[in-house]
């Protein structure tokens, strides 16, 4: 059981290092100019110190009770914050490259376009179809010209907001990528559970949420028992309904946790297995994409054909880079949860 348990602690680990070396290079940048990372740092250095000065003057237990519930409350406001910071930082990113490739379906769909009106005009000029396809082709052409339109303005506006977010000119070498060692330690969800016990042992035991449950708990139970012998039995009532209160919001933190804990494991499998199969689709379209191109210069397709085997490629390609970035989000999740910084540095 020990032997499993340090297995899943050093899978983790491992876990760890790939997504520091992945996000390396965008979270430190980010970190450095982006003023809302400071921004959460200050914020959480001045509860600690207000806890601090709240530990000097605590008189009694349920004073120093209520320091603990302070730390614990602070911490999971600044782990959320950092979730929210590394996220965004994350969707600032790869909308760039994802806009981008939005602005070569949109250049495909104008190019085919073109083709479908030169084709439409001459098939009327010989009489072969009613001017209202040539009609029809036009307005789908000025359409297809309005959406790669729009497209070349989210991609300016997605490099304007990476360089506000992170203070430098977009470069596609700051962006994660994920590779097959990103997928190292991501177990079957459906097998053996008893090799995580020891990480979510360590989970519940630092989770800000399951600390503050139980200080509260422990709260009820110092004023229960400060109840004096001749209490009124209302009172005693109410004391006794808190602190069962307080042990339930105990147990259900703590399931909540390790619900938690667990879809973030099983979200990480079906990521993972999502990325390979877009892989294995865009080695298809790939190759379709290719053979299109050469069937049309034999006239041995149509260049609807290879217009068609271009678009899909490049949706292809779309799908699997946000199933990376899901992929990265649910990554940092993971660590945060285990009380660690992407880089695999302890949060507090």
């Amino acid at each position: 059981m020990k032997r499993k348990a340090l297995f899943a602690t050093v899978i983790l680990s491992f876990c760890a290092g790939l997504l520091a070396a992945e996000t390396g290079a965008l979270f430190a940048v980010a970190e450095e100019y982006n003023q809302e990372y400071r921004r959460l740092q200050l914020n959480h250095e001045l509860a600690a110190l207000r806890a601090e000065r709240q530990s000097i003057q605590a008189r009694d237990r349920v004073d120093e009770l209520q320091v603990a519930e302070t730390i614990f409350s602070a911490r999971e406001t600044y782990r959320r914050g950092l979730e929210s910071f590394y996220h965004a930082v994350l969707d600032v990113a790869f909308e760039v490259l994802t806009s981008s490739l939005r602005l070569d379906l949109a250049e495909h769909q104008v190019t085919r376009g073109t083709e479908q009106v030169s084709q439409a005009e001459l098939r009327f000029t010989r009489g072969l179809v009613p001017q209202t396809e040539v009609i029809n082709s036009r307005i789908e052409l000025r359409g297809a010209r309005r959406d790669r339109d729009n497209a070349q303005w989210s991609l300016q506006d997605a490099r304007i907001v990476f360089t506000d977010a992170l203070g430098a000119d977009w470069s596609q070498d700051l962006l994660p990528r994920v590779d097959a060692a990103s997928f190292h330690g991501i177990d079957d969800p459906t097998g053996d559970w008893s090799e995580r016990d020891a990480v979510l042992a360590s989970v519940l035991e630092t989770s800000p949420a399951t600390g503050r449950a139980g200080v509260a708990a422990e709260k009820a139970r110092v004023r229960h028992g400060r109840l004096p012998a001749n209490a009124p039995a209302f009172d005693r009532r109410i004391a006794d309904a808190e602190v069962e209160q307080a042990e339930f919001e105990v147990s259900r933190v703590r399931a909540d946790t390790e619900r938690q804990f667990e879809q973030v494991l099983r979200q990480l499998q079906s990521q993972s297995e999502t990325i390979l199969i877009y892989r294995e689709e865009l080695e298809l379209r790939e190759e379709l994409a290719r053979e299109s191109r050469l069937n049309f210069e034999r006239g041995m397709a149509t260049s609807l054909e290879r217009d068609q085997a271009m678009i899909q490629l490049l949706q292809t390609r779309i799908q699997l880079l946000n199933a990376e970035l899901e992929f990265f989000k649910t990554r940092v999740t993971r660590q945060l949860l285990l009380g660690k910084t992407p880089a695999g540095e302890p949060i507090w």
